[in-house]
């Protein structure tokens, strides 16, 4: 009896090799290769490229590349399979990169997005760190130094690397002061507000502390406010507040405000020289004459008469002023900031020979005395008559302090001094 045929199987195929490039670097090949394995074990993920070179046994062809995928093959015969070998990105700076804006706490930067197809065995979420600088690769293309790591994203690859490789999206984002200018109608000058970012970790100058201790340590003389005064041969200084806010776990923002300007000159800041305008004031009148004049009578008594003069004579009315505006960080104090007033003092002095009735004005110390002797006629003799009128503290009319109003304005004092010129000024 003749014996049955077995049925023929289809041939293995050979080993085939397909190259497909995946990046601008030349060399950086996937390759992928279909062979049969139905009679050895399958090489495990993260072999080297079994290939030698011919001319050097000892030295594999694709020495870079190491398996990545193992996916059977459809085919009328069991053990087929492709297998997928891929090289490491070593030099994924000179292409991963990629132009673009990002947003941190509102606000928008300039940014550089790069995405990186890193081995999972050599992933490590904290490296690199927050704020580290950007690599300067390709070499001028951008100022690196100033893009700085903002933020990374871990995103599966979804292809044949899926297995040994995570791709990680890293944004670095240009950090650059943000400044914004308005004009001032006190100061009359513009103001800069300037916002620049800190990562975690990074020290903020002046206080010299990393930014999350400075915004712990609310109490720290950071915050409160200050002068930035000028280098000469400028005169202008400016009255600086700082305010901060948390943008993310790992971004600050801090905002450094000028709040006011003005000359500067022994820490304070000189707004406004001279405001012309009119205030009503009243100049009290000023002796220029007094004298008691004797008579003689024919009887042998004396008469005494007071005679005095004003010059000026007085003035209450709109004169011109003066108005002087200042700022500083301490409240100011001292004779220079004091109001006064011009006040007139009056006399009024009775004897028996005589009576001062001198209304109030501008005078020096005056001394009367009526002693009375033996001979008049009423009186018998007295002493102790002498009385002292203390003078004003200002003999004649001059500018005048007339008020003085401090308030706390921006983080300091607002001071504002208005001074009344006489009406001499006024008509000149």
């Amino acid at each position: 009896m003749p014996r049955p045929q077995r049925p023929t199987l289809p041939a293995a195929p050979k080993r085939q090799t397909d190259k497909r490039p995946v990046t601008p670097i030349i060399g950086d090949l996937i390759l992928s290769e279909v062979e049969d394995y139905s009679r050895k074990k399958l090489p495990e993920y993260g072999s080297k490229h079994p290939k030698r070179l011919n001319s050097d046994p000892s030295k594999y062809k694709y020495p870079d590349h190491e398996l990545v995928l193992i996916r059977p093959v459809a085919n009328q015969r069991d053990g087929i399979y492709e297998f997928i070998y891929a090289a490491k990105r070593d030099e994924q700076d000179k292409y991963n990169f990629e132009f673009t804006q990002a947003d941190i706490g509102g606000t928008k930067f300039d940014a550089v997005k790069r995405d990186y197809l890193i081995k999972r065995d050599d992933f490590t979420p904290q490296t690199p760190a927050m704020g580290t600088a950007m690599s300067d690769v390709p070499s001028g293309k951008f100022s690196a130094s100033s893009y700085v790591l903002a933020n990374k994203q871990q995103i599966r690859t979804n292809n044949e690397l899926d297995s040994l490789y995570i791709l990680e999206r890293r944004t670095y984002v240009k950090k650059v002061s943000l400044v914004e200018a308005s004009f001032d109608e006190l100061s009359k000058r513009t103001l800069h507000t300037t916002q620049t970012l800190y990562y975690k970790g990074e020290t903020v100058s002046g206080p010299g502390i990393a930014v999350e201790a400075l915004f712990a340590d609310t109490d720290n003389s950071f915050w409160t406010a200050s002068i930035d005064a000028p280098v000469a041969p400028a005169t202008i200084g400016f009255g600086i507040l700082y305010e901060g806010r948390q943008l993310t776990d790992n971004w600050f923002l801090i905002v450094k405000r000028q709040t006011i300007a003005g000359t500067y000159s022994g820490g304070t800041l000189t707004i406004e020289t001279g405001i012309a305008t009119t205030k009503n004031y009243s100049f009290p009148p000023v002796l220029s004459e007094f004298e008691i004049m004797d008579w003689q009578k024919r009887d042998g008594q004396t008469d005494m008469r007071v005679r005095y003069a004003f010059d000026p004579a007085g003035y209450s009315g709109p004169c011109k002023a003066t108005v002087k505006i200042t700022w500083a960080l301490t409240q100011p104090s001292g004779a220079a900031t004091k109001s006064k007033q011009l006040e007139g003092k009056s006399i009024n002095y009775s004897s028996p020979y005589f009576r001062v009735s001198l209304p109030a004005c501008l005078r020096p110390t005056i001394f009367l005395r009526c002693d009375i002797g033996t001979g008049h006629p009423i009186f018998t003799a007295n002493a102790g008559s002498l009385r002292v009128f203390p003078g004003t503290n200002e003999l004649s009319w001059g500018d005048v302090l007339a008020d003085v109003s401090v308030k706390a304005y921006r983080g300091g004092y607002l001071a504002t001094f208005t001074t009344i010129s006489p009406p001499s000024t006024l008509t000149q």
